[in-house]
């Protein structure tokens, strides 16, 4: 990492380093923060993240590295791998398999969400223009939905129904707490990006390219 003129590293980071904060409502910029409890075993995704960014972060003034972070929000679509464990993932297979989409909770809690494509193209984007030092959200500011939306949405395409089945407490503390994760991309697309896809038609293509081959 001390190298000089070795290329660019960019770190993929997530959304829910923001946490909690009721107060923004227009969606987190990368200047907010909110609340994650450090005694909630969940936290060790967000918290891990948060120490990568600021070791990227020391790593850049120190060192004069050339590196900077790209906050994830939810992102979806044909590459998601059959060991992921999140709830849309879980949605996608059954939605697959022929199978009624179930929701493990009311499906309130908001979301931002990005098409695989779209995201791809932000990080490419990201390598050639994105400041040194700095993090960009990416996010699709159309795509802003509940998983109760997105559940539904999918149900649609696919032919099948959302039915609902709450889980018992010690399932319910692998899940994340956090009811409202929405991102503003403003700064990303300050750099000129902007994405092609909609969650419907985002999952429409999902549904297309893994049941017909069919980009």
């Amino acid at each position: 990492l001390r190298a000089q003129g070795h290329g660019r590293l960019q770190f993929l980071s997530t959304g829910e380093i923001y946490g909690e904060n009721p107060s923004v409502r227009d969606g987190f910029s990368e200047e907010d923060f909110g609340r994650v409890d450090p005694m909630n075993p969940r936290s060790c995704y967000p918290e891990s993240k948060r120490a990568a960014e600021t070791l990227c972060a020391s790593y850049a003034r120190q060192y004069g590295v050339d590196a900077l972070a790209a906050r994830l929000c939810y992102v979806y679509g044909p590459t998601v791998t059959s060991s992921n464990s999140r709830a849309d993932a879980q949605f996608l297979r059954k939605a697959l398999a022929g199978e009624d989409i179930v929701l493990k909770s009311a499906g309130a809690q908001v979301r931002s969400y990005c098409y695989a494509a779209d995201a791809a193209s932000a990080l490419v984007l990201l390598l050639q223009r994105g400041r040194a030092g700095q993090a960009y959200n990416v996010a699709n500011r159309s795509s802003v939905h509940s998983i109760r939306e997105y559940a539904q949405t999918l149900a649609r395409l696919a032919g099948v129904s959302v039915t609902f089945d709450l889980p018992p407490e010690a399932e319910r503390q692998g899940y994340s707490t956090v009811t409202r994760a929405v991102q503003n991309p403003a700064k990303l697309e300050a750099l000129g990006w902007r994405p092609l896809f909609s969650l419907e038609e985002g999952l429409a293509r999902t549904l297309r390219i893994l049941t017909e081959g069919e980009a």
